[in-house]
């Protein structure tokens, strides 16, 4: 009976542990939202014509081999992060002065550029910042590796990564660096300062979780925002190609999402042998309980429940739906009924556990190595399924239904970073159409021969894009599943020329 109730119990330590996981993720992936929820807001450019430079790849935005150093930039980005720590006007501008407020600097990136050259204590701070601590941050962006050592087979769920936030607030600063660039019109400055941001981007995301991968992908998509300030200012060079030297992803989720997806086996490595293990009936019943063990240790507020005699009344009722969902889903994987009959309970509930998630788990993540269009709608289609599967309660520990469950979203914003980068290649082109043909917008982007027109990676087809007077109106849609707000929604327009 008390083993049937420690069953139970993994039950609801699993559900509470994946959920605190998974609302870490969705914290890692907030994003500004349309004040018309039905409809992306609608970004206004301005923009002036421009033909690309004599030498067209003179501008990267990702520093190219011969620019890299053997090492680590890893120790390099912790001794700027500590030299940030040391230097109470970094963190005076830095940190936030309430909650639910902005810092200094927050509110310096949201400045337009013209208050932003007027602002005289942005000015100063920019002013007095070592040149050498911007080189820090600089030399960590051009080495060849960057390995994060993370303890995560030591720690588990456990393992803290301060650098993540170290490495957001460099990237703020980065970004800052790149818009009073902007601001003075020192473009070549600023794209060297976006290169490094880029960099690091690509850099958080090298080690083996979502959360960092979500971390460049945030810091990418805040260098992109200076990309698209810096392309509307009068003489920033034409940038159509290096935006289309950027690798894509520009940010690569897979290795973050494929070590997700086999945390549980890290985390219980008891689980990993389930299938080709020998137990005695008392070994498979010791492993469940070391199982709830080790999460009872994870979790200690469940585990005073252990003082609690009255959740043992739980153990007779987990035990009449577990095992007949356990037979049930044994014989959907394959086993027959001969071998089923041979397993333990304890055996048949675990094995079954770990054939419904490999099943489901491997549902999704089969769409990460398809094309971006039939991975969206292959992963939406997926997503359903689970949340069907988790409303019918077949899972015995509902891994699966929690754990799987952000992994769409992640492969969203992968998708729509790319967009992004395609939406301004876009706009690059329209200034180079611009530039040879009397400063004339496009009737349509088929119109654009001098360079090829990237496709929107979210349908696979050309971006929609309509002609109105002297405005042009550049759009995608929200990936599958998706709300409108996530679509992308661009206004393009050609500056006056000057008289």
């Amino acid at each position: 009976m008390n083993r049937l109730k420690s069953f139970a119990l993994c039950n609801l330590i699993l559900l509470t542990l994946l959920t605190i996981l998974s609302g870490h993720i969705a914290a890692d992936d907030q994003k500004p939202t349309a004040a018309n929820a039905d409809q992306p807001a609608t970004v206004q450019l301005i923009v002036h014509p421009a033909a690309p430079p004599y030498a067209t790849l003179k501008y990267r935005l990702i520093p190219k081999g011969i620019e890299l150093t053997p090492g680590n930039a890893a120790p390099h980005y912790f001794r700027a992060a500590m030299v940030i720590g040391e230097r109470p006007e970094y963190q005076s501008a830095i940190a936030a002065p309430d909650v639910g407020k902005n810092s200094k600097l927050e509110n310096w990136l949201e400045l337009p550029l013209d208050q932003l050259r007027k602002n005289e204590e942005a000015q100063k701070f920019y002013n007095d910042c070592p040149s050498g601590n911007w080189d820090l941050i600089y030399l960590a962006a051009r080495r060849e590796q960057c390995e994060w050592d993370l303890p995560v087979r030591e720690f588990n769920i456990a393992t803290l990564m301060p650098e993540l936030r170290k490495l957001r607030d460099l990237a703020r600063l980065l970004a800052f660096k790149a818009r009073i660039e902007i601001s003075r019109g020192q473009f070549d400055d600023a794209i060297e300062t976006l290169k490094t941001g880029l960099a690091m981007a690509r850099h958080a995301a090298k080690a083996p979780t979502l959360v960092n991968a979500l971390v460049g992908a945030n810091i990418t998509g805040l260098m992109l925002n200076q990309v698209r300030v810096m392309i509307q200012q009068p003489d920033c060079p034409n940038l159509y190609w290096a935006l289309t030297a950027l690798p894509q992803p520009i940010v690569d989720l897979t290795s973050g999402l494929e070590f997700e997806g086999s945390f549980v086996y890290l985390f219980l490595p008891e689980l990993r042998d389930v299938r080709t293990a020998v137990h005695t009936d008392v070994e498979w019943d010791k492993i469940l309980l070391q199982v709830a063990d080790k999460l009872l240790k994870v979790l200690p507020s469940v585990g005073d429940q252990k003082k609690d005699l009255g959740w043992y009344g739980m153990g007779a009722l987990f035990a009449v739906t577990a095992y007949p969902k356990a037979k049930a889903q044994l014989q959907e994987a394959g086993y027959s009924p001969s071998q089923i009959k041979e397993m333990s309970v304890s055996q048949a509930i675990l094995t079954a556990e770990v054939e419904t998630f490999d099943h489901l788990n491997n549902d999704i993540f089969k769409w990460f190595y398809t094309d971006s269009v039939t991975a969206l709608k292959g992963l939406a289609d997926a997503e359903r399924q689970l949340e069907e599967f988790g409303k019918s309660e077949q899972e015995i520990i509902p891994l699966a239904s929690i754990m799987l469950s952000a992994l769409k979203k992640s492969k969203s914003i992968e998708v729509e970073t790319d967009r992004n980068v395609d939406a301004l290649r876009i706009v690059e082109a329209i200034r180079l159409y611009a530039a040879k043909h009397n400063g004339q917008l496009p009737q349509q982007l088929s119109d654009i021969q001098e360079v090829p027109i990237p496709a929107d990676p979210v349908t696979g087809q050309p971006f929609a894009y309509q002609l109105s007077g002297n405005r042009a109106l550049l759009t995608s849609p929200a990936p599958p599943d998706g709300t409108a707000a996530e679509g992308l929604r661009w206004e393009i327009r050609l500056a006056t020329a000057k008289k």
